[in-house]
């Protein structure tokens, strides 16, 4: 797991204690049992805005701590998509969420193929 750009000793070490299911879900399972998939509230005239909730907030608070420096300088994949949110208008935290979100995306696909996480020529 630590051969993705961005997931050093202590991230992939929580990850791997404390959510023992990657590796065997889906990426919309995992980011919702992270606490990072974006559930709806809609209510009377309230509609469209959507937030995370729930999940296990110690790896949330890992997999911030990883993205903040991968999505500036240690991973391309993730400095693409952050500039490209930041561009279309979305807030930094928007932005940093989305990037923890593929972050364990990468680390879920690298456990359930159980090789090395090698990025794709044309992003991510």
């Amino acid at each position: 797991m630590e051969s993705v750009q961005g997931i050093g000793r202590r991230t992939a070490l929580t990850l791997l204690i404390l959510m023992p299911e990657l590796g065997h879900l889906t990426r919309t399972e995992i980011a919702s049992l992270a606490g990072l998939a974006p559930f709806d509230r809609d209510s009377g005239q309230y509609r469209g805005q959507r937030r995370i909730a729930g999940g296990r907030p110690r790896v949330r608070r890992a997999l911030y701590a990883a993205a903040l420096p991968a999505s500036f300088r240690w991973n391309p994949a993730l400095v693409d998509i952050y500039t490209r949110l930041r561009a279309n208008g979305k807030n930094h935290k928007q932005a940093l969420t989305a990037c923890a979100r593929k972050l364990l995306t990468f680390a879920n696909a690298v456990l359930a193929r159980q090789t090395n996480w090698q990025p794709q020529l044309n992003g991510c």
